[in-house]
């Protein structure tokens, strides 16, 4: 399947591996581990936008994702499968040079949720296995809350590990 795309340095973060996700609207799950990617500089059903092609590759993993802004937030929030991302991370392993670029690129593309919340739904499609991109993050289950987050794996020491059969290994932060 194609994805194409339309930022400028994309086309260089994909073949140097620094691009190692995208997200994308996905109404009908089309996307698939295992189906074939073509990655495109732009769309190549219009030459006259001089289209080439960037490489071929293979979708590992797919998530459901969420991007969303609110005015008290400092900065975007993204949640993957559930879990809250940093949106440093997320941004540059997106392609993207910050997370103020980023923003501006989905911003313009969200659906607001009422009280000024701004947020884009669709699915993150991984040219890399999930765990290989994030492999330093804890899935962490807050004990005031109880839900879970994601957090540097440096913040072991400081914390109590604790197994969570539905997660694999976790922590519970303590407050």
């Amino acid at each position: 399947m194609i994805l194409s795309y339309s930022v400028q340095g994309f086309p260089d973060k994909i073949l140097e591996g620094i691009k190692k996700h995208t997200f994308r609207e996905d109404e009908e799950a089309r996307w698939k581990p295992g189906r074939n990617i073509e990655h495109w500089w732009r769309n190549p059903r219009n030459k006259h936008l001089g289209p080439y092609e960037i490489k071929k590759g293979t979708c590992c993993h797919v998530s459901d994702a969420v991007i969303m802004k609110h005015h008290s937030f400092q900065q975007l929030v993204i949640c993957i499968d559930g879990l809250f991302y940093p949106a440093e991370q997320v941004a540059i392993n997106d392609g993207f040079n910050s997370v103020e670029e980023m923003e501006q690129y989905f911003l313009p593309k969200t659906l607001q949720w009422g009280d000024g919340v701004f947020a884009w739904v669709g699915r993150c499609i991984f040219f890399e296995p999930k765990q290989i991109i994030y492999p330093d993050w804890l899935v962490c289950k807050l004990k005031t809350t109880g839900n879970y987050e994601v957090y540097p794996n440096y913040w072991s020491p400081y914390v109590i590990l604790e197994e969570y059969p539905e997660l694999g290994k976790a922590i519970d932060l303590t407050s």
